[in-house]
């Protein structure tokens, strides 16, 4: 009877055992899948992952593994099975962090929980141009927002009008999703327009000054245009064209018309092309007021440099004869011819055409 129990101790003990062994051999990989970090990244730094509509969970590990990450994959593809994780995954961009579990990064990217990007305007003079800097940047197509910035019936649901579109997008930098749609992606420049104006008093200064926020948008672009190079003359060349404003004369701005004629590489402007765009709503030689929209993208601070512009008595200007990039500034018409001809005879002399 004793011998008896004893073997059938023994059996309990091999089952218990095999049992046991049998539960770590398969259950081990499981568990080290989901306790045990194996990521690693490139200078242990974060990777960025760019997930498109159509990814799906293979075309996650290959863009992960494509960044420089490094991963178990087979433990990645365990977790992903316990937390119903795909085959199809949530577009967007993600940060994966090196050191973590499976179970730790793949979280956000089940969740969609995407991570934004930084996006900087600087001066676009056409939708087209602007287009492309956002369709090389966010995930959709250049084309589709080029399309809704031209068509007037989409951008009236905005507010908006095809010569006011470029007004829409203030020269800076945004923290953004890059995972968007060109509407909603206008809605959030717009946003962000709406929160710079209500700012610093900004909406209450332009009526101050008996202009839209547009039109101030509008005449920045042709300061800054004029002077590219020496924003320092910004609040000068704003003041000069308020004082032409309210003398009732045409701003006769030289970058309208290169704007008018799309030749923003004419070294200078001559009569032959202020009369080729005669009737171009921009040129400000033969049209009077503002222009309908303005002439590029506009920085912030050129915006207040035409809200909070020098005070002087100056109506007319030219580029200095010394070629240094400041402008000679005068009160009198005769004043300005003797300026004028100046910078001409030098431009002549360098043979600039």
């Amino acid at each position: 009877m004793a011998a008896s129990s004893r073997s059938i101790n023994r059996w309990m003990l091999f089952l218990l055992g095999f049992a046991l062994g049998t539960a770590i051999l398969f259950g081990w990989p499981w568990l080290r899948a989901i306790t045990q970090s194996n990521l690693e990244t490139p200078g242990n730094a974060p990777v960025s992952v760019y997930l498109d509509a159509d990814d799906v969970l293979d075309s996650l590990f290959a863009k992960m593994q494509a960044a420089g990450a490094r991963f178990r994959e087979a433990d990645a593809r365990r977790v992903a099975g316990l937390m119903e994780y795909g085959p199809r995954v949530k577009p967007g961009h993600y940060r994966i962090a090196p050191g973590q579990t499976s179970r730790e990064w793949m979280v956000p990217l089940r969740l969609g929980r995407q991570d934004p990007i930084n996006l900087t305007f600087t001066k676009f003079r056409t939708i087209e141009a602007l287009s492309a800097h956002m369709g090389e940047r966010l995930s959709f197509d250049s084309t589709a927002m080029a399309n809704l910035l031209s068509d007037p019936t989409l951008l009236a649901a905005h507010g908006l009008r095809p010569e006011t579109a470029l007004a829409a997008f203030l020269a800076n930098t945004y923290s953004v999703w890059w995972y968007t749609t060109p509407e909603a992606f206008l809605e959030r420049m717009l946003s962000e327009r709406e929160r710079f104006w209500n700012s610093k008093g900004r909406t209450a200064r332009a009526d101050s000054l008996g202009l839209s926020t547009w039109e101030v948008q509008t005449l920045a672009s042709i300061v800054m245009e004029e002077q590219a190079a020496l924003p320092v003359e910004w609040p000068r060349i704003a003041g000069l064209y308020l004082n032409r404003i309210e003398e009732g004369m045409r701003l006769e701005s030289d970058p309208t018309i290169k704007f008018a004629l799309g030749n923003f590489e004419a070294r200078r402007v001559t009569f032959p092309m202020i009369d080729a765009c005669a009737d171009s709503p921009w040129n400000t030689y033969r049209q009077d007021g503002i222009p309908p929209g303005p002439l590029c993208t506009v920085s912030p601070k050129a915006v207040d440099a035409v809200l909070f512009a020098e005070d002087h008595p100056f109506l007319f200007m030219c580029a200095k004869a010394d070629f240094s990039g400041y402008h000679a500034f005068a009160r009198t018409n005769r004043e300005h011819n003797i300026n004028r001809a100046r910078f001409i005879a030098e431009q002549n002399r360098r043979g600039i055409r």
